[in-house]
């Protein structure tokens, strides 16, 4: 597919109201932006921290905060005995900050893309088993990285790079307790078994559910194509949006290949 071209696919799901977000999502040019605990992957953006909690450590992230020297012993030999050991509360601090990092991602938003609209396992696992439909945009806009006003916040967009190894990612507590810790490389790693989904990704911060909403300009979406088992009143719809705000947008139909183990424009 063109370097310039990405894909995101959608399923029918529907809110207790009956709304399709989907659709919704298509009616009002915005692509949503998960917490990474809703992903289906239990291990994505998932961040194991090494326990190496130890006086130097402490001392160096206390200092970073301006923390008074007679104050930093006090906590010390509160934390540590004499051979330098943890204390019962030391763990308990040590337990605290892995908690900190383990829990540090739920607050952003996660938006994935796949790099081709012809793989039958993202049809299936994306698309509710090939009934839904597959979107087509121009990278650009709100997918890419930015700079965000004030220098709060991330936009971040990135190409996901799959683990060669099943060894999960660590973050050593040094790293986090002194600020060193860079949060985009644990959200763009994933398992090996993923990599046929050749994603890539846009990164944000959200603190509601608005903010997950990324607009985008109507123009950037440039084509669809619908899943081989889509319903035929959806399609219609589909249809019915694409003529009132993306008449611009190309259509594809799919069906499966007669000579791999793949789908194919009709």
């Amino acid at each position: 597919m063109a370097a310039s071209k990405i894909y995101k696919y959608f399923n029918i799901n529907k809110s207790e109201e009956g709304l399709i977000y989907s659709l919704d999502a298509l009616i009002h040019n915005y692509v949503y932006a998960s917490p990474p605990s809703m992903f289906n992957d239990p291990f994505d953006c998932a961040v194991q921290a090494e326990l190496d909690l130890t006086p130097i450590v402490l001392t160096n992230y206390y200092q970073s905060r301006g923390v008074l020297q007679e104050e930093i012993e006090d906590r010390l030999s509160y934390y540590f005995n004499d051979t330098g050991h943890l204390t019962e509360a030391g763990y308990v601090e040590q337990d605290s900050f892995k908690k900190q990092i383990s829990s540090m991602n739920q607050d952003l938003g996660v938006t994935c893309f796949s790099r081709q609209p012809y793989n039958p396992l993202m049809w299936a696992h994306y698309a509710n088993n090939h009934n839904g439909f597959c979107l087509e945009f121009d990278i650009g806009g709100p997918f890419k990285s930015k700079q965000i006003e004030g220098g709060k916040g991330l936009h971040i967009w990135g190409e996901v790079e799959y683990a060669k190894s099943g060894d999960l990612p660590k973050v050593a507590l040094s790293d986090f307790l002194n600020g060193t810790l860079i949060t985009l490389n644990l959200i763009l790693q994933k398992g090996g078994r993923w990599k046929y989904e050749e994603e890539r990704r846009l990164i944000i911060s959200a603190s509601d559910v608005e903010d997950r909403k990324v607009i985008y300009a109507p123009e950037l979406l440039t084509g669809i194509y619908y899943g081989i088992n889509i319903d035929t009143a959806l399609k219609a719809e589909l249809k019915a949006i694409l003529d009132s705000k993306y008449s611009h947008a190309e259509e594809h139909e799919l069906k499966v290949s007669d000579k791999y183990y793949w789908l194919e424009k009709v």
